[in-house]
């Protein structure tokens, strides 16, 4: 297990030290804010529903993974990064439960479903990984959790990207649309 020590600052600088958006700071959570949809501009309300669902997961799991990631980088002691594991993975899967699975993919967003779903499989493909090194002691679990999780930090970074991207569009559209009706 010592080996997880020298491990953590390295996992911690891989990372970006948890700051997995801009809004994150070192005393908490990111503050990620849900995508806007109510004044989005002509969506219908499964589009909505949809997107709101999506934000609300990106949101709560950037939120439990950016404390998973500033857990490891404090150097906190080996039962509390495992404790923190198991709660992100908690938060994770219910936000992809309580949160997105809510609400249907529609037509319009629906290219958005296969990036959450990978996102959702990477973190728990980490998940796993970091706690199998607690039940064998064995590095590797350490290097490819953290594999993992980066990619599921950076498919997390651009998929909300995409979605504030795509809302921006449809709020630029109905602001030209209003200014045309003057």
């Amino acid at each position: 297990m010592k080996n997880l020590l020298f491990a953590l600052p390295l996992i911690a600088v891989v990372l970006g030290c948890g700051s997995i958006s801009k809004e994150a700071n070192s005393t908490g959570p990111a503050e990620t804010p849900l995508p806007v949809v109510e004044n989005a501009g002509p969506l219908t309300e499964d589009e909505k529903k949809y997107l709101g669902s999506v934000g609300g997961y990106l949101k709560s799991s950037i939120e439990a993974n950016t404390e998973l990631a500033q857990t490891m980088n404090r150097q906190a002691p080996l039962p509390q990064i495992k404790r923190a594991v198991e709660r992100a993975r908690r938060i994770e899967n219910a936000a992809f439960a309580g949160d997105y699975l809510k609400n249907k993919p529609t037509d319009s967003y629906g290219r958005f479903d296969k990036d959450i779903r990978e996102i959702h499989r990477s973190y728990n493909a980490a998940y796993d990984d970091y706690l199998r090194y607690f039940s064998t002691d064995e590095l590797q679990y350490i290097e490819t959790g953290s594999d993992k999780f980066k990619d599921a930090v950076n498919r997390s970074k651009s998929t909300l990207e995409a979605v504030n991207k795509a809302l921006g569009e449809i709020k630029t559209e109905k602001e030209k649309t209003t200014r045309k009706r003057k």
